[in-house]
């Protein structure tokens, strides 16, 4: 049984049992909440969310989200997950996981 939360104004409220969506793994189809992902520098022992709609894409989220101060937004960066796989134009709802930003030359 999943968890959701709903946002109301300025609180957020959990939703009781009754209204809870029992989801599969990985499965997100109908959701129209907001999604959060952990996403962190691999040489950084820091940990940051993102987060957005199912369908957007990881870029954006992070791009809307920009946690790391050190680091130009506009700079080359793309988004990796564990093995390697790049996300950065993949849904939110694409990979479950913590995943890595790669800043370019």
């Amino acid at each position: 049984m999943a968890v959701l939360w709903r946002e109301k104004g300025e609180a957020r409220e959990r939703l009781d049992s009754w209204m809870c969506l029992t989801m599969r793994r990985g499965s997100l189809k109908g959701y129209s909440g907001k999604i959060t992902r952990v996403v962190k520098i691999p040489e950084a022992r820091m940990e940051h969310f993102i987060s957005g709609k199912p369908e957007t894409t990881f870029g954006q989220a992070l791009r809307d989200n920009w946690p790391f101060e050190d680091h130009d937004i506009n700079s080359k960066w793309r988004i990796v997950t564990e093995n390697g796989e790049d996300v950065t134009k993949n849904a939110l709802s694409s990979h479950e996981g913590t995943v890595m930003v790669e800043f370019l030359p």
